[in-house]
């Protein structure tokens, strides 16, 4: 049978669009694309993709934007993009349709709408459908201004030492064994988030449930305010829902996920306890979300209000799937970091920061289109990468975890050194991300010396007390009544008060005294006289 792969190329210009490519976008690039309404599609490490209507050509072509014309399509075309895993696998993308680019390992394949392609139909290659709406343009502030390198830092150091299995195990017993299920339209998700947030509040964390449908369990969005850059915000997040293949439509049947996604939740939970204790100059938010399962319900709401606020975020870190400890290749287990072309220096960053505390290899791979919460973020225009034990490639005998999705994603399927490695991975790059705050040391000033001159002090005589005694003779009444013989004595008290030039009244008792020494001078010189 055979295809048509394209759209008439008879229908007129006016309807169609022109899907170019760009080498290496500038910020520049971008701006001048958005000035003339240019669709973006995809951005990936070399080259983005988009498409503009035929019509406004022209106007970019003088706008001096360098890019390459690929094919005029309309609104029956549909654009894939085509990742071939396995190079020792002869690809064959002219089979798929019309290989409109290259730039290994991505393909870019058109093909008419009516004959969609399997996207599951082609082992060892991971093929995604391009979002005709397009998706938000990268934040510029990723693209002018670059991350400085992580240094080691002792602070940092202490944080991760703090990761603790038994607290990842304590979380994990309770969510993936205690409650048997988290499927979103089981009543056991909402317990599960109600141990979320309560644990996010009792650690101090401003802590609010967003409800993207008021039927179903919430996210939970717990806040760490930076000291100096309050506005700049780094994101740690992971999906709480659980699923499996037969649960749909029976909210109550066994699904423990574990592994998926109960590890990258508990590692979110972890990072919280430590970082929470140390102060940071920019704002970190540790996310959990529900409806992942579903098709990213709950990470989609929160990063559409996120770009609809200009939430300035500096890079989202998604964990899913972190707990199992592979097939033994390579020993220890590695963790896979998957990034877009906006993200890759994140994933550099993640890299480079894990080998300075952890000397476990993390490994990059760019947009593998794998589909988790990371991907809300990518079509916003924010940065952001997901951590995955086994990103099921085949490459390297890098295996897909084996339980997805099934009862036995249970708790002893966990390696518990290799959950306690990727959490410290995660503290770690949290916190050189979020920057640590260091309070200033103050500089301490010598206090002058003063020398105080003494002030003339005036004072007063001293108070003196004087007691004088009184001897009454007793006398005897015309009722011959006798008076009693006892002699009262009478004691009587006198407070001198001093002068203003210090004269002090004179002693009562020398006036008799006085009195005589007179009488005799007066007698002596009256007798000489005569």
């Amino acid at each position: 049978m055979q295809f048509c792969f394209l759209s008439s190329p008879s229908l007129s210009v006016e309807t169609k669009s022109l899907l170019f490519v760009i080498h290496s976008p500038s910020n520049a690039d971008y701006q001048i694309m958005k000035q003339h309404n240019a669709v973006l599609l995809g951005y990936y490490p070399d080259f983005s993709i988009a498409k503009i209507p035929a019509t406004d050509i022209k106007m970019l072509n003088d706008s001096g934007l360098e890019y390459k014309a690929l094919e005029l399509m309309d609104s029956n075309d549909e654009s894939y993009i085509a990742i071939n895993l396995d190079n020792n696998k002869q690809f064959e993308p002219e089979t798929m349709g019309i290989v409109a680019f290259q730039c290994d390992p991505y393909t870019l394949i058109l093909r008419n709408r009516q004959y969609p392609l399997d996207i599951n139909g082609y082992p060892g290659i991971q093929l995604y459908s391009l979002p005709d709406i397009g998706i938000a343009y990268p934040h510029s502030k990723f693209l002018s201004t670059p991350v400085p390198t992580p240094v080691y830092d002792p602070q940092v150091r202490l944080m991760v030492d703090q990761v603790s299995s038994t607290e990842l195990f304590t979380h994990l017993t309770y969510l993936a064994v205690d409650l048997p299920t988290r499927y979103l339209y089981s009543p056991y998700c909402d317990d599960a988030v109600d141990y979320v947030y309560n644990y996010f509040t009792a650690l101090g964390l401003t802590t609010n449930k967003q409800f993207w449908d008021i039927s179903l369990p919430p996210n939970i969005v717990a806040i760490q305010t930076g000291v100096i850059r309050p506005d700049e915000q780094v994101i740690l997040v992971a999906h709480l829902d659980s699923i499996v293949f037969s649960s749909l439509g029976d909210p109550m049947i066994k699904a423990p996920g574990a592994d998926d996604n109960c590890s990258g939740s508990v590692a979110v939970m972890e990072a919280a306890r430590i970082l929470s204790g140390f102060a940071f100059e920019n704002t970190l938010i540790f996310l959990i979300v529900t409806g992942e399962e579903e098709g990213l319900w709950g990470s989609e709401y929160y990063a559409q209000e996120a770009e609809t606020r200009s939430d300035d975020i500096i890079g989202i870190i998604n964990f899913d799937m972190v707990g199992w400890g592979g097939n033994g290749v390579p020993d220890p287990e590695d963790l896979d970091l998957v990034a877009n072309g906006d993200s890759e220096w994140l994933a550099d960053f993640f890299v480079y920061t894990s080998s300075l505390y952890l000397g476990v290899p993390a490994l990059k791979h760019l947009d593998l289109g794998l589909s988790s919460d990371h991907r809300s973020f990518w079509g916003h225009g924010y940065s952001g990468i997901l951590g995955i034990s086994e990103i099921g490639t085949g490459l390297g005998g890098d295996p897909f975890y084996p339980y997805y999705h099934s009862y036995d994603d249970t708790i002893d399927k966990i390696d518990s050194d290799h959950l306690l490695r990727v959490a410290k991975g995660l503290v770690a790059n949290g916190a050189h991300l979020a920057i640590p705050y260091y309070t200033p040391t103050p500089t301490i000033t010598d206090t002058p010396t003063f020398t105080s001159t003494p002030t003339a002090t005036r004072t007063l005589p001293p108070t003196r007390t004087f007691t004088q005694t009184m001897t009454v003779t007793p006398t005897y009444t015309a009722s011959n009544t006798r008076i009693p013989s006892e002699t009262p004595t009478f004691t009587l008290t006198f407070r001198p008060t001093a002068s203003p030039t210090g004269f002090t009244i004179p002693d009562i008792t020398l006036f008799p005294s006085l009195i005589l020494l007179i009488i005799a001078g007066y007698t002596f010189l009256r007798y000489t006289k005569y």
